[in-house]
């Protein structure tokens, strides 16, 4: 869903937006599949408006989403005011969950779903594309490039949420209605710019800035957002750039466009969003904001609610904040949860005062490598693990702990989230690509505390996507030793189809193992549901905010109650209580009532989560002004639009089925295509070099690309060029490199020296999955012909063709307190296959990652080692190279992305001893001094201020000469500010420091995480 969340590379591939980058070597596209196609086979559904490439396994997933597609086209090209002609790739990974991307350099909609992708979000990643096309220039799509950094995060990412709405309108709006009421501040206007870090926050401002734009839309004339676009378009081409940086001129590409549109800046219309937003909610006095006051009230008084004001909202530190309440259980009328001591896993217990969580305590000691869902019993533990094979296919362990013994007893493809007992059978639910299963094996034989057969696992009918089912709660009763079982599941049954969902609540009787149909005629989406006594509360969620229905032992609606919070989830709890967590910006908090507070109302029909695009399915021939007039989340609906809506929707084909049946899966074809040139900026020995960039060829499934860099060098007069093909096709990664470029050889005598080199290289990298292994090997041959250097003393250097054999190993365990990082490295060209060389370089290192809390603040240490040597008889110049701060040299391989620049001082961090071994141990301590900066300046977002000190001690020498006794002590302290711009880090600071025994130095800092090597993918 993030669209920058994989920018890198791509935001500086156009030297104009940031003319200070330069690389001697360009790097790999910024794909983020992170896995390659290996043994997976692709099939392709091809219609003349898309190409779906999905895994053979999961077809239904790739029909769902084609007709999702299909069915939103007309309507986003009508609102966004743009025609797309030609036929647009749309990957679905079902392997992988990572960011889904519309991908603006490339083109293609890359979809990370596991297999359950669907509608919203494949509308929110088409909502994207295809405003982007309102971005296309001669440089085709890539050229957008040159136009998104001038827009807003909140813009790309609110459009694409107020149309789709993929996080569900009951969460958009319950965020805004939190901040709305709860007395928190909203998210500054600043921060709503830097949505891509993958924290917590990135939910929060997805829906804000949906929320946001919605309101845009509502309040200004959605008819014109094609006109607003154009206008941006215009106003970020690059003349007008200058402009945006003339102090005090408050002229920026997107703030001009929606002056056009509304007479007002950005800035402005979030302030005016904020007030409105609050004004609507607070008026609003049917919703009930449980607060801090209600948490802390007593048990056994009713609580009415201030009608005057918003309630204040919850504050830190009086009622416990938890991370989220995904693997909380309730049994016996209390709360336990996954708790972590340091490297100790624990199941903790809540303990109440009044309505508040107060407390909690460590109970049950588990094994630290289980995964959350568990069944703990007086006498046994059934737990789960996790297993991944090469293919990234998920499975997971059942184990079984009796007093200190463990037994593996049973393994089962894909994810189980849910684990239950019954008095006879031990019930999980497990998901597998498109697939769902209700599964049980007989407690008999979980029993015997041996391997269980598959054959003994028995499952209910499944359901394949778009079809699919949640564990609402469960009914339990107690056996004779007082362990609580479960007796009925209820399941939440939904249905996927282009105008919204069909949900349908079900029973399973432990007992019989037979389903049956809970009606409740009042609509809204359940979410959750929890048993108190007789009774039965079932939280639900509308098109905008959250209630609480409460059912009596027949089934039949005793009434509803209505929050202003986020309902997450509802408990069983003791008679007469009601036990429930809301979600917070911070986590989720805990609530233990026998009064709700508020005022409880008669039940009524409400609507549920639902879209613009839903809407427009359901009203073909509304405008987008229509449609978001006629359903304005500011608005309830009437009794009558929610029944309408409802029958809509039910009477409406599952997802897929608009796709027709001479339209079938085919083996995917191969089907190459340029993506992009641009002009380039690099650097060699002697000064800038200009040319071009280009991918000429890339498959869609992004398997083969060949990538080509050609610039010259102005001060040079050398031309270097650089081309690479390389192929993800196979579990290995294979790549080919032809070039020729400058070499760089080392300094001597106050010179440097470098190679004319030309040749090719071949290289095959694989990650070992269950080594957790990167390996890496490869071949070169080419021409080393001297270019720059004394003739005498190239006259005594090996140079001519050469034959080098490469090998690379990289490994790393991570711990919950620290990560251990080993890699080993060698480069061979010996006399057996080489007339001028023979040589063995060989490199290792280790290093170690501690998070500490320190004072309340995240600081990091990191400790490292290293060591490499040369030895042989003909080799280059260039031997070992020790420097106390890494620099960047051009020809020496890597990019602009880790400098050091000397601004006063000797300049010896940055210099060189050489040798030919050398040894390095350093050390170095962060510490966060201002770990939220939330500033923007210009298109910059500034996120953090760190500082760091370290110690490096190391030299290099010639073996010949012995090891020296005095090696080089440096030490610094460095302030270290990073920043955003569309998900490409940037860092920059300053710091001094010196070698020991020499005079103190200043430098600068600059880096960004732009490159990605293609062989650490």
């Amino acid at each position: 869903m993030h669209v920058f969340g994989k920018l890198k590379l791509a935001f500086v591939l156009f030297p104009l937006v940031f003319s200070t980058i330069w690389v001697s070597k360009a790097e790999a596209l910024p794909i983020g599949f992170g896995r390659n196609q290996g043994d997976l086979d692709y099939d392709e559904l091809k219609t003349d408006d898309f190409i779906i490439y999905h895994d053979r396994r999961a077809p239904r997933e790739a029909k769902a989403v084609l007709d999702a597609l299909q069915a939103a086209k007309p309507k986003l090209e009508t609102w966004i005011g743009v025609k797309r002609d030609k036929p647009l790739p749309v990957i679905l990974s079902s392997t992988t969950s990572n960011a889904s991307f519309a991908n603006f350099i490339t083109d293609v909609i890359e979809l990370q779903t596991l297999a359950r992708g669907g509608r919203d979000l494949a509308w929110h990643e088409f909502t994207h594309n295809t405003m982007y096309r309102h971005l296309d220039n001669i440089f085709g799509p890539a050229g957008s490039i040159i136009h998104l950094p001038w827009m807003p995060a909140w813009f790309i990412e609110g459009l694409a949420e107020a149309t789709s709405a993929s996080s569900g309108s009951d969460m958009q709006y319950g965020v805004e209605r939190y901040y709305a009421l709860s007395g928190r501040e909203w998210p500054t206007y600043d921060k709503l710019h830097a949505l891509y870090d993958g924290t917590r926050f990135s939910t929060i401002g997805y829906a804000v800035s949906g929320s946001f734009v919605s309101y845009l839309l509502r309040t200004y004339d959605a008819d014109k957002l094609p006109q607003v676009l154009e206008s941006f378009y215009k106003y970020s081409m690059p003349w007008w750039w200058p402009w945006s940086f003339v102090p005090f001129n408050k002229f920026m590409p997107m703030d001009e466009a929606l002056r056009e549109w509304t007479g007002k800046s950005g800035a402005e219309l979030y302030e005016e969003y904020k007030s409105e937003a609050t004004k609507y909610w607070t008026d609003r006095k049917d919703l009930y904001f449980v607060s801090e006051k209600d948490f802390s009230s007593k048990l056994k008084k009713p609580l009415a609610p201030k009608k005057e004001d918003p309630s204040i909202g919850l504050h830190s530190g009086q009622s416990l904040t938890y991370n989220s309440s995904f693997y909380f259980q309730s049994r016996g009328g209390e709360i336990y949860y996954l708790s972590r001591d340091d490297s100790d896993l624990w199941e903790a217990k809540v303990n109440w005062k009044d309505s508040r969580a107060e407390s909690d305590e460590n109970v049950t000691h588990l094994p630290e490598d289980m995964i959350g869902p568990r069944v703990v019993g007086k006498n046994q533990l059934i737990y789960l693990k996790s297993d991944v094979n090469e293919n990234l296919d998920v499975s997971r362990e059942f184990w079984i702990q009796k007093d200190a013994k463990h037994k593996k007893v049973m393994k089962r493809l894909g994810y189980v989230s849910d684990m239950f007992l019954t008095s006879d059978k031990l019930v999980w639910t497990e998901e597998r690509l498109e697939r769902q299963s209700l599964c049980y094996v007989n407690r008999s034989e979980i029993d015997k505390f041996k391997v269980i057969s598959p054959k003994l696992v028995r499952c209910e009918s499944p359901v394949f996507f778009p079809n699919s089912f949640k564990v609402l709660g469960q009914k339990t009763e107690v056996d004779k030793d007082g362990q609580e079982l479960m007796s009925e599941l209820w399941i939440r049954r939904t249905q996927e189809n282009l105008m919204g969902d069909k949900h349908t609540i079900e029973v399973w009787n432990a007992a019989s193992r037979s389903f049956r149909k809970f009606n409740d005629p009042f609509h809204g989406k359940p979410d959750s549901l929890g048993f108190a006594g007789d009774q039965m509360v079932i939280a639900y969620a509308d098109g905008t905010s959250h209630f609480l229905r409460r059912f009596d032992a027949t089934g039949k609606c005793q009434g509803e109650h209505l929050f202003g919070n986020i309902i997450d989830r509802v408990f069983n709890s003791p008679k007469d209580f009601t036990i429930v967590t809301f979600w917070q910006q911070d986590g989720v908090k805990a609530f233990k009532t026998n009064s709700l507070p508020g005022n409880r109302t008669a039940c009524r029909a409400h609507d549920e989560p639902s879209s613009p695009l839903q809407m427009s399915m359901r009203y073909p021939q509304a405008s987008l002004k229509e449609i978001l007039g006629q359903r304005n989340p500011w608005r309830i609906s009437s009794a009558s639009a929610v029944e309408t809506d409802a029958q809509k929707v039910d009477k409406q084909a599952p997802l897929g089925s608009g796709i027709s049946k001479a339209i079938a899966s085919e083996p995917a074809s191969w089907r190459p295509r340029p993506v992009f040139a641009f002009p380039w900026i690099g650097i060699d020995a002697l000064g800038y070099q200009y040319g071009t960039l280009t991918v000429p060829l890339m498959d869609h499934l992004q398997n083969e690309t060949v990538q080509v860099m050609a610039v010259y060098g102005a001060a040079s007069r050398y031309p270097s060029i650089d081309l690479n093909l390389t192929s993800n096709r196979f579990t290995t990664t294979l790549s080919l490199d032809v070039f020729r470029h400058q070499t760089w050889n080392g300094s001597f005598g106050g010179e440097v020296y470098y190679y004319d080199e030309r040749g090719a290289m071949i290289s095959a990298g694989r990650y070992i999955q269950a080594l957790d292994l990167s390996l890496r090997l490869s071949y070169k041959e080419s021409d080393l012909i001297p270019f720059l250097g004394d003739d005498a003393i190239w006259a005594q250097i090996a140079k001519g063709y050469i034959r080098e054999t490469s090998i690379n190993m990289n490994k790393s365990h991570r711990w919950d307190f620290a990560t251990l990082g080993y890699y080993l490295s060698s480069d061979l060209a010996t006399e057996f296959n080489n007339k001028n060389y023979d040589y063995e370089q060989t490199g290792g290192g280790l290093s170690l990652y501690i998070p500490i809390e320190l004072f309340g603040r995240n600081t990091q240490q990191n400790w490292g080692t290293s060591y490499s040597r040369v030895r042989g008889t003909r080799r280059k110049l260039l031997k070992e190279a020790y420097r106390p701060l890494r620099t960047y040299v051009p020809g020496s391989g890597g990019g602009l992305n880790e400098i050091n620049q000397p601004i006063f001082g000797p300049g010896v961090l940055t210099s060189a001893v050489y040798g030919d071994t050398q040894a390095r141990a350093n050390f170095s301590w962060t510490f966060p001094v201002m770990p939220d900066l939330a500033k923007l300046v210009h298109i910059v977002y500034l996120q953090r201020l760190d500082f760091t000190t370290f110690f490096n001690y190391g030299n290099a020498w010639y073996h010949t000469d012995g090891r020296p006794n005095d090696w080089v002590k440096a030490h610094g302290y460095n302030l270290d500010l990073t920043a955003d711009v569309k998900g490409v880090k940037l860092n920059a600071g300053i710091g001094v420091g010196q070698v020991v025994g020499r005079d103190w130095e200043m430098y600068a800092l600059f880096g960004f995480d732009a490159l990605i090597q293609q062989a650490d993918r």
